[in-house]
């Protein structure tokens, strides 16, 4: 039985932090002490004087986002991985990451990288932002070097069109159903991946079961590029899920070269 370490839990929404939550209690006090005067006055003030009482909020969630950044690259140097530049990144990772799918993680989209050995691996972790407005999504990934040169093999989410029609698969119902695979040497890929087929399989939920976050791992997206293996994640690190990626690719990747040909 194959011990698969637990899948980090990212957050998909902006939990408020206890400086916005103190910036939200000032708020609400100047709300009940204001109520009374504001009631005489135009609209344009009203929503004037309203902005200006939330700005503790702002404020508040300002110093949060700072405060979450220190402590995760604290975190990070402690195992580690070094806060790095885009530019200062490995080319063939970027060129990698810029190819998965669903989600191209372009250059463009990091908004912040660590790079270094982590358990003897080299790593590298980024914290994406993809899309605008209402399509805007926050994803995590975790790359790791590896000695093999993979065939560019990509594999995500399939959707409801995949269903219908198919592009590649391994010819194992649990994985097929609910993973895309799209690979420049199937031949090669489909004996290895076929040992690996408990890391992609996610379990459904029960019916009726209500969570705020999606399951973590239903809408992973893989890809197997040169000599990096990434996968990356819906969600936004915390400081207590920020290594458990980490953990999970290291596994996985002692794993599959325990499958690989030399």
């Amino acid at each position: 039985m194959i011990n698969i370490p637990k899948r980090s839990q990212q957050s998909i929404f902006a939990i408020p932090g206890p400086r916005a939550l103190s910036g939200t209690f000032v708020f609400i006090l100047l709300v009940v002490l204001f109520a009374y005067s504001i009631k005489n006055l135009s609209q344009l003030v009203f929503m004037g004087i309203l902005l200006a009482m939330m700005t503790p909020i702002w404020v508040g969630a300002h110093f949060d986002r700072k405060a979450r950044s220190r402590q995760l690259i604290q975190i990070l140097e402690d195992h580690g991985l070094q806060s790095n530049e885009i530019h200062e990144l490995d080319s063939d990772f970027l060129r990698a990451a810029q190819s998965m799918k669903p989600y191209s993680l372009k250059e463009s989209t990091i908004k912040s990288a660590a790079a270094g050995v982590y358990k003897k691996h080299e790593m590298i972790i980024t914290e994406h932002i993809v899309g605008r407005g209402r399509y805007k999504q926050f994803l995590m990934s975790c790359a790791i070097w590896t000695p093999h040169d993979w065939p560019k093999t990509i594999i995500r989410q399939r959707v409801l069109m995949d269903k219908i029609r198919s592009t590649q698969d391994l010819g194992i119902e649990s994985f097929d159903k609910q993973r895309e695979i799209i690979s420049d040497d199937i031949e090669f890929i489909t004996p290895i991946l076929s040992q690996m087929i408990e890391w992609f399989y996610i379990e459904k939920l029960k019916p009726m079961t209500f969570q705020m976050m999606p399951p973590s791992g239903r809408a992973e997206q893989w890809i197997f590029d040169g000599n990096w293996i990434i996968h990356a994640d819906r969600g936004r690190a915390n400081p207590k899920t920020i290594l458990q990626m980490a953990e999970f690719l290291t596994a996985f990747v002692e794993q599959i070269e325990l499958s690989t040909p030399n």
